[in-house]
């Protein structure tokens, strides 16, 4: 029970990080929670700061949710080089091969670590504001930071 309340107090005193303003008013959820030297993101989508995608196309969406990922980790204090887990939800599996190779860039550009991942095919994700599922990659990670 001591073990309990000691990380029961520390997800108390945990760090919201935002990264950029919601569009549709006060967030729901944390961007990502930084607990002692762990910081834990939310699952990222390939929208830009201003709430669009920067394309229908897998890989555009791709390499903005790796943008996104990278921008709240350097503002946790963190960076896609301190990722350990990283987990891929696609809605369409053929999309893999373009994911892999998207992800070798930020690897070979020394951008993104060798973490432990997970690709999961999925049916959908969440809605737009519009109604729409126009969303074909969500990506969550965890890091380690200074």
């Amino acid at each position: 029970m001591p073990a309990l309340r000691r990380h029961l107090r520390t997800i108390v005193k945990s760090k919201k990080v935002y990264t950029w303003s919601h569009t549709d008013g006060a967030p729901i959820l944390a961007d990502a929670v930084k607990v002692d030297r762990m910081i834990f993101l939310s699952g990222m989508t390939g929208v830009d700061s201003t709430g669009k995608l920067p394309g229908e196309d897998f890989e555009s969406q791709a390499r903005q949710a790796f943008e996104n990922i990278q921008a709240i980790l350097e503002e946790g204090g963190s960076s896609m080089k301190d990722v350990v887990k990283i987990t891929f939800y696609l809605t369409d599996m053929r999309d893999i091969d373009t994911l892999r190779r998207v992800r070798r860039e930020y690897k070979d550009k020394g951008i993104l670590s060798l973490a432990a991942s997970t690709t999961v095919g999925i049916s959908s994700l969440a809605k737009d504001q519009s109604g729409r599922f126009p969303y074909k990659i969500e990506i969550d990670a965890t890091a380690i930071t200074e």
